[in-house]
């Protein structure tokens, strides 16, 4: 501790005494959110405010879902920034409309890639599961589809349909070729 000051992952906190009510707490600095914290063993203060970080950063993880919608909405917020500097044929430096379109446009991008692991992420998981294959769902933005991969040869790909009743309806000994650019595309999500 220098000056009563604790670093711990890139956060900073001050560390006084109350004489009000003779208490040693520990104030986090530098961010928006007021975290305070009570120090009751002198000797454990840093702990207690490890322990703090730690929490706060737990109580912060986003879901998948919240990260996709996060993006959508900072990507929005950015081309409506955009497009208001643009009429009002104001900007500075901060708020330049290409800066603000290109943000919007990163946004979008990492939003797009998110939305595609989740996807990817359904796929991981069989909806069915059999002796010698499995069937996985996936869909694309208008379609849904169900690929059949032998389970007991590294997941050889055997065939899709358009309904799970039709990929439960293949025969176990029988592989229905398809396209090998579509195999390829789809080999390492296994």
């Amino acid at each position: 501790m220098a000056n009563n000051i604790f670093e711990y992952k890139g956060y900073r906190a001050s560390i006084e005494f109350s004489a009000e009510d003779s208490t040693l707490y520990g104030k986090v600095l530098d961010i928006d959110d007021k975290i305070l914290f009570e120090i009751e063993n002198p000797n454990l203060a840093f702990e207690v405010f490890k322990d703090t970080i730690d929490e706060y950063l737990e109580s912060r993880k986003m879901t998948l879902d919240d990260a996709i919608k996060h993006c959508l909405e900072v990507a929005k917020e950015q081309e409506e920034k955009a497009k208001h500097c643009q009429r009002m044929d104001y900007y500075d430096e901060v708020d330049d409309p290409s800066d603000c379109r290109q943000c919007a446009k990163d946004h979008m991008q990492l939003a797009e890639w998110l939305i595609e692991l989740q996807e990817l992420r359904k796929l991981k998981e069989p909806v069915c599961k059999y002796p010698h294959y499995d069937i996985y769902r996936f869909t694309t933005d208008t379609d849904e589809y169900y690929l059949v991969f032998e389970n007991c040869n590294e997941h050889s790909f055997m065939g899709m349909y358009a309904s799970l009743e039709d990929a439960k309806r293949l025969p176990e000994h029988m592989e229905t070729p398809w396209d090998a650019s579509f195999k390829d595309k789809f080999k390492n999500v296994l």
